[in-house]
């Protein structure tokens, strides 16, 4: 199905530690009453000036996160040495995990000379911080709905909760007061109808601790994205909320199946990824996990693979069928996409004791703006495939009948993509191709059965398969802007967030 990419973060002066540019007003990630003009250089929260730590010419927000961009630094420093020297794989991993072992080691040694580690805590927001002493986060009140990092194009979200009982309760939106309520019999809470003021929205919830002192809840950034819907319900549903293609400034290129009904190609598939030490992502529903438990498990079992939700049952969830246009069915709504959802990644931990990666690919392609914002409030971002003027890599396996006009031989599909992959200047960086578990094709003719020949023409071009996840970290963490391309060169990046 179509996607778009995830909303970038700049790398901007404020971003590594500068002078934030004009725009709203930013608040520390660990006190949302004061005001943040400072990123930390690795993990990119924003920080007000009593969190900042300069250590090496650039600005962190703890120890922790300084030494583990050194230990990064340094690796990354000798990869290079090593590469430029010819020096062999096998002794650069080994002197790599020395340098790793020693730096971490470091590391840990000043952490625990210095004691410790005591983050600022919260200020509250009717003193200053010279009057009263500031006060901690904690756990007692928590904030469920929207998901930490959910993407919505509505200019307002319902904020959901658990905390004391009976309690009253005042949440902040970027360091502002936005709503007020009190707390149920159960310690449920709701916010309803809340405003969005910014592009990135920091959620926390002020109340009373266990002692009777006033605390605030974990801290929580929701995205609002724009709602492209107006601009038409073609097929195609490009968007930031929407992930279509990767950074096309890096030669790394996601290899996704759909696993709907038949399991006929899962120990294939396992076989090819473990030979070829291949990541791939795989999209399941919820019928293909009640069907083949054993399956889902050998899928989820595999370091090579990535499980994605797929939905509950299949079903068509927009009129693109019948009017060839993206609009949502009328019998569609935002409980029953929520649940099939919800429903599928439950059955999946059922049977695996694993969670599904938060991405989800709507079955036919059929999605919209609306539909991508309900799933959204779980923390799920879509996935399609890549599309672009005068091309796609939707291989369109599932077209079994020879005769059929859109049919192209297993063989055939490796050799257009290839053929992509050397277009210039980005040729196929980035992309998403689309491939389906349980053909109907014979033997030979599957895309599992070609593996071998596409990875190995891939990697002969440069490319190198990631997970879908991968593809999304480099888009938020990545600077898109700023770099000229280079084709199938690989562009240095500020941080990668860890697995």
């Amino acid at each position: 199905m179509p996607g778009g990419s995830k909303r970038q973060v700049p790398m901007t002066d404020a971003s590594v530690g500068g002078p934030s540019a004009a725009g709203p007003e930013r608040v520390c990630f660990q006190h949302p009453t004061r005001t943040a003009r400072r990123r930390c250089y690795r993990c990119q929260r924003w920080l007000c000036p009593r969190c900042q730590h300069r250590r090496a010419h650039h600005i962190f927000c703890g120890e922790l996160c300084y030494w583990a961009w050194e230990v990064e630094n340094r690796v990354r420093r000798f990869s290079d040495w090593a590469r430029r020297h010819a020096v062999p794989i096998g002794l650069a991993s080994l002197l790599a995990a020395g340098l790793v072992g020693a730096g971490l080691a470091l590391r840990l040694s000043r952490h625990r000379s210095e004691g410790p580690h005591r983050s600022i805590p919260a200020t509250p927001p009717s003193t200053r911080p010279s009057e009263t002493p500031s006060l901690p986060m904690h756990e007692s009140i928590r904030i469920l709905r929207p998901a930490f990092g959910a993407r919505l194009s509505a200019p307002r979200v319902t904020v959901e909760g658990q905390g004391p009982r009976r309690q009253s309760l005042t949440l902040w939106v970027n360091g502002e007061a936005a709503a007020t309520t009190v707390s149920g019999e159960d310690g449920t809470f709701v916010f309803p109808d809340v405003p969005l003021v910014a592009d990135d929205n920091l959620l926390q919830v002020q109340g009373r601790g266990p002692d009777g002192s006033e605390v605030f809840s974990p801290a929580i950034v929701v995205y609002q994205v724009a709602d492209r819907s107006a601009t038409g319900l073609r097929y195609v549903q490009r968007g930031p909320d929407n992930l279509l293609r990767g950074n096309p400034n890096r030669p790394e290129v996601a290899l996704t199946f759909d696993g709907s009904f038949s399991d006929q190609d899962v120990d294939a598939l396992i076989r090819q990824v473990e030979v070829l030490q291949l990541p791939v992502t795989v999209f399941l529903t919820g019928e293909f996990i009640d069907r083949h438990p054993e399956a889902t498990r050998r899928l989820a079992e595999s370091p090579w693979v990535e499980v994605g939700n797929h939905t509950l049952n299949h079903r068509h969830w927009t009129a693109y069928q019948q009017t060839r246009q993206q609009a949502t069915l009328p019998d569609v709504t935002p409980q029953a996409l929520q649940f099939e959802l919800t429903e599928t990644a439950r059955r999946f931990r059922a049977v695996t004791g694993r969670t599904m990666a938060p991405l989800w690919r709507a079955p036919y392609g059929e999605h919209n703006a609306e539909l991508r914002r309900w799933a959204a409030v779980l923390g799920y971002t879509h996935v399609g495939w890549t599309v672009e003027p005068g091309w796609t890599l939707d291989t369109m396996d599932w077209v079994d009948d020879p005769t059929h006009p859109m049919y192209r031989p297993a063989s055939a599909i490796v050799r257009d993509i290839l053929a992509l992959a050397e277009r210039s200047p980005h040729g196929i960086n980035g992309g998403i191709v689309l491939m389906h578990l349980g053909s109907r094709r014979p033997a030979g003719d599957r895309m599992v059965d070609v593996l071998p020949e596409l990875v190995r023409g891939l990697r002969q071009r440069g490319y190198t398969p990631v997970h879908v996840s991968t593809l999304l970290r480099r888009l938020r963490w990545t600077d898109r802007t700023s770099a000229e391309p280079q084709g199938r060169k690989p562009q240095p990046e500020a941080y990668t967030p860890p697995e």
